[in-house]
């Protein structure tokens, strides 16, 4: 639906290391966009409402609905995380990501180490595993040091797959 619609992206988070080959699972897709005030008002054409936590606010999808916010191009741009429910489901649009030092990465950054992967059919711009690793261990939350001895391994994999100590290119996979 974001190619469709030209919205420039980068999956970060659980659905990009999913992309990577990881195995654990997420409830919503997480995505750093490109910040033009055109891109994200194609990001804001999805139809979507607030996703609030339900001990926030016991709020239902439907109520949600009929909430006086507005996902537009123009709020994107001063939020640095949002949470949003569409009819094709949950996401997080994030400024970006940290790397290993707590720096925020942006999209201008991904995107140059950003690999195409093949996800459950669908060809996806994922963040480079090594960026979702660093911007876990930064985070180092419960489910991120959880998550962190699979990814390491998928990278440890990638590299001796390449015969080199760097990630090599997208892998030709899917995991689904």
């Amino acid at each position: 639906m974001l190619d469709a619609h030209r919205v420039e992206y980068i999956l970060v988070g659980g659905i990009a290391a999913g992309a990577h080959g990881a195995t654990r699972a997420t409830e919503d897709l997480d995505l750093v966009a490109r910040r033009t005030s055109d891109n994200l008002d194609r990001l804001a054409r999805r139809h979507a409402r607030p996703r609030l936590p339900s001990a926030c606010c016991r709020l239902d999808d439907d109520e949600a609905r009929q909430l006086p916010v507005q996902l537009d191009g123009r709020s994107l741009a001063q939020m640095e995380l949002s949470t949003w429910r569409s009819d094709a489901g949950d996401f997080d649009v994030l400024v970006g990501i940290p790397d290993r030092d707590g720096r925020v990465m942006s999209y201008e950054e991904l995107i140059g180490r950003a690999e195409e992967q093949r996800l459950h059919g669908v060809v996806v711009r994922a963040a480079a595993l090594d960026d979702i690793i660093a911007s876990k261990e930064w985070a180092n939350r419960p489910k991120d040091q959880r998550a962190l001895p699979e990814l390491r391994a998928l990278r440890h994999r990638r590299c001796t797959l390449t015969g080199s100590d760097q990630p090599g290119t997208a892998l030709e996979q899917d995991p689904g």
